[in-house]
């Protein structure tokens, strides 16, 4: 978007120049002292040979009298010297108050920010200059990585915004007539799920400094350091709080190389208060956990709100969270792992440097060793129980009774000492609370829900024992409940490449699982981490992880081009694609046909039906019947004896092959699915 062209100039220059006059004054009369003192230096210098020809000739008389004059003079030395000095503490003392009140937070609802004159920022590159090599202080520079509307994101340095209340932000990009054009085609989300794409710089174009300088008369404020803007919805749950915003956030950072940098949020949030003036708990709780993962460890209490009137230079921006998000997931977390990352990627994968990032922000030493090393140690291993409003009554007072209960297990003709935890995430009142009670965690049993996210923190050689859930995926057209048994978001647990999955099988998990099939699992679990070592991770192929129904949803996106373009995040019904009873990013509702879904997804059900039959999905649930979807929502329940059969009935599931409108871009298919065999 181009606004026109506006008059503007250098900004500042009279002022630079009264500052600099001051500063001439200021050195000039420093220099008239300084000349002062060496004369009154020589003078006394001089003085003192006279007296000390004096006394000689004299054979030492007035000896006392010479020395007490010295003495006057010394001190006469020192008292100048330590104004000197006085006045040097004072002037760097100033300044470093000055930067530290520029950094500092006030009141947990914004920065305050160093006010002052537009002053060119020393490391600011002004525009693509082409042939035009005076260097412009007032010029912006933007760069951008990524497919536009699939991937993108920009970095941009002196940005301006005159309205802080914009929703999404837009920053104004300058430059001067005879530089070269901005980057085009601008086309980028400020969160990590399926949102409206839009173009964030508006673009002004000046053919003097002048003109330059009367558009940017009102700016009085300017944002040192990497500001990173982002978009907070629903920050009151931790998944989309730290995964939909602060990682599809950081994953912007890490495209410029930019993950160990010191950096500002810009959110509007939603951390409010009530009309008593208390915070909203579990919002203020997850940004404030942002903030500080920003700073690492250094700031305040909520994220950085910049000024919601006036105007404000920003000295470097990066923007672009797009589709990077827990909500687009599609057989992994996007951008995780190494496979996905076409950029230039840290060190490590990207999901466990921003783990990692996370704990040491919050003071988290990240955890090292291995379940196999700790026993050697005798540390026990520990193992916690996750609590989920999912679990009956009989089933979570099982897992509390496991607690008191299990303390040893014999594995191996080993004895295993065991440290058992039931834990309420809700329980802790701060995210370094939780990230140091997961940090330590060797075993993490969550059934469906945003339990399962923690499994993302676990440290490597870990295990993440999902108990799943029996969900009811009601008829379509009697509103009969179906109760089909799943695992939840697998590819956001199964993002995490150097850590185990184990299963609860499906017979205990249909006919409601009891205090004996969760220690049997435990059992598994702990052969799991006892046999990790370092050099198992991080696991570049899919090692049986998944679950029948996991492997099912990878295999139809192996074997079926269509149904890959349609489940891509950014085809163009992805919103309602992801709009999924088990979550966000499940399978199931892939694998068992939710009709709705399959149609927003574009998925051929042809080729799912093949694979769940080539897989063995009927036998492994143990349906009896038969039907033509194999297993589905509409065959009914397992167990049950339908009055609905996809033989007979004439609903999407049963049409056969479902393709669902062209993928104009074929940029699309690939950028986010990257399937492990």
């Amino acid at each position: 978007m181009n606004i026109g062209r506006h008059r503007k100039g250098s900004v500042g220059q009279a002022h630079r120049r009264g500052v600099n006059d001051a500063d001439d004054g200021y050195n000039l009369e420093a220099r008239n002292d300084d000349a002062d003192e060496l004369e009154l230096g020589k003078g006394n210098r001089d003085k003192e040979k006279r007296e000390r020809g004096t006394n000689n000739n004299n054979n030492g008389k007035a000896t006392g009298e010479h020395a007490r004059h010295s003495t006057k003079i010394q001190m006469r030395r020192v008292k100048s010297w330590m104004w000197v000095i006085i006045v040097i503490v004072a002037v760097v003392w100033g300044r470093v108050w000055l930067r530290l009140y520029s950094l500092s937070w006030t009141g947990g609802q914004g920065v305050a920010l160093e006010e002052k004159m537009l002053l060119p920022p020393p490391q600011t590159i002004g525009g693509n200059n082409g042939d035009n090599d005076r260097r412009c202080e007032w010029c912006s520079k933007i760069e951008c990585l990524g497919i536009p509307g699939i991937n993108q994101s920009c970095r941009g340095f002196n940005l301006y915004q005159n309205d802080g209340n914009q929703n999404p932000p837009q920053f104004h990009i300058l430059r001067r007539s005879n530089d070269e054009p901005f980057p085009a085609n601008r086309s980028l989300s400020i969160w990590g799920g399926p949102t409206s794409l839009y173009d964030p710089f508006v673009e002004h174009v000046f053919s003097t400094d002048e003109e330059a300088a009367h558009f940017l008369q009102n700016v009085r404020v300017k944002q040192q350091g990497i500001v990173v803007v982002m978009s907070a919805w629903w920050t009151q749950n931790m998944a989309h709080a730290l995964v939909d915003g602060l990682y599809a956030a950081f994953v912007a950072l890490c495209k410029f190389g930019l993950y160990t940098e010191q950096f500002r949020i810009w959110s509007h949030g939603e951390c409010n208060e009530d009309p008593r003036g208390n915070p909203t708990p579990m919002n203020c709780k997850h940004e404030h956990a942002m903030n500080v993962f920003g700073w690492k460890g250094i700031g305040g209490s909520a994220p950085a709100r910049m000024p919601s009137k006036g105007w404000v230079e920003f000295e470097q921006i990066i923007i672009g969270s797009t589709l990077s998000g827990e909500y687009v997931s599609v057989d992994l977390l996007p951008f995780a792992t190494k496979p996905q990352w076409p950029f230039t990627s840290p060190q490590e994968d990207v999901l466990l440097t921003f783990q990692e990032r996370l704990m040491h922000s919050h003071n988290v030493m990240p955890r090292k060793k291995f379940a196999s090393d700790s026993i050697v140690e005798g540390r026990p291993i520990h193992v916690l129980f996750t609590e989920s409003k999912r679990f009956s009554a009989h089933q979570d007072q099982a897992l509390k009774d496991l607690v008191t209960e299990m303390h040893n297990v014999t594995r191996n003709g080993v004895n295993v000492h065991l440290l058992a935890k039931y834990v309420n995430w809700g329980d802790y009142d701060s995210v370094a609370k939780q990230l140091a009670v997961i940090n330590q965690a060797d075993i993490l049993f969550v059934g469906r829900g945003t339990a399962m996210f923690w499994c993302m923190f676990l440290r490597p050689g870990s295990v993440c024992a999902l108990l799943g859930t029996n969900d009811n995926w009601a008829d379509p057209e009697t509103n009969a409940p179906r109760l089909l048994p799943h695992y939840g978001e697998e590819s956001v647990v199964a993002s995490n490449r150097h850590i185990h999955l184990v299963h609860l099988p499906f017979r205990p998990l249909i006919n409601g699982w009891t205090k004996e099939d969760i220690r049997s699992l435990l059992q598994e679990a702990v052969d799991k981490s006892l046999s990790s070592k370092p050099s198992l991770f991080p696991m570049t192929r899919n090692p049986g992880g998944y679950s029948i129904i996991g492997r099912v949803f990878l295999e139809l996106l192996e074997r079926s081009q269509s149904s890959r373009e349609g489940l891509s995040p950014s085809a163009p019904h992805a919103w309602d694609c992801h709009q999924r009873i088990g979550g966000q990013a499940n399978f199931a509702d892939i694998v068992y046909e939710n009709p709705s879904i399959i149609q927003s997804c574009g998925v051929d059900v042809d080729i799912l039906r093949q694979i769940k039959r080539e897989y063995g999905l009927k036998e492994a649930l143990g349906v009896e019947i038969e039907c033509e979807c194999i297993v589905c929502v509409e065959c009914g329940a397992v167990g049950d004896n339908p009055t609905v059969n996809c033989g007979n009935h004439d609903a999407p599931t049963c049409a056969g092959t479902i393709l669902f409108g062209d993928i104009p871009n074929e940029a699309r298919q690939d950028y986010y699915i990257t399937v492990f065999t």
